[in-house]
């Protein structure tokens, strides 16, 4: 076969690869909009975190959602300026470890991350020199 007819049914494929994948998408539509006055649409991270207190108080020993609710928490606390979500996501990641100590790796990278994120917030008053130390 020559070089040309290869590349031009190459590019074909390519192309009809494309037009079938944009069909496809936009016969799924997009995904639902929440309602105007909802929480969801007023704060996506706060309905989660409130999702997850409901999936927690049916299934107390779910380890995945504590787990889940200690990253929200941690995302909550990095956009809000808030330090009381770093405590309760250091309480979720606790008992969510405490759940399943094996195996559990979100948890304890979670729970890593909020020590080390911590850790670094409360070293940069002394880096900038504000420590009355």
């Amino acid at each position: 076969m020559q070089r040309w007819a290869r590349t031009a049914l190459s590019g074909a494929a390519v192309l009809g690869l494309a037009v079938g994948l944009l069909a496809v998408g936009s016969a799924a539509g997009t995904p639902p909009r929440p309602p105007a006055g909802s929480e969801a649409a007023a704060d996506p991270l706060a309905a989660s975190i409130s999702t997850l207190r409901a999936d927690i108080t049916r299934v107390p020993g779910n380890f995945r959602a504590w787990s889940e609710l200690g990253y929200a928490n941690v995302t909550k606390a990095r956009l809000t300026a808030d330090p009381t979500f770093y405590g309760k996501a250091e309480g979720a990641f606790s008992r969510s470890l405490e759940l399943r100590p094996q195996d559990n790796d979100t948890a304890l990278t979670g729970s890593l991350a909020r020590r080390a994120v911590c850790r670094e917030a409360g070293a940069i008053p002394r880096r900038l020199g504000w420590d009355s130390r």
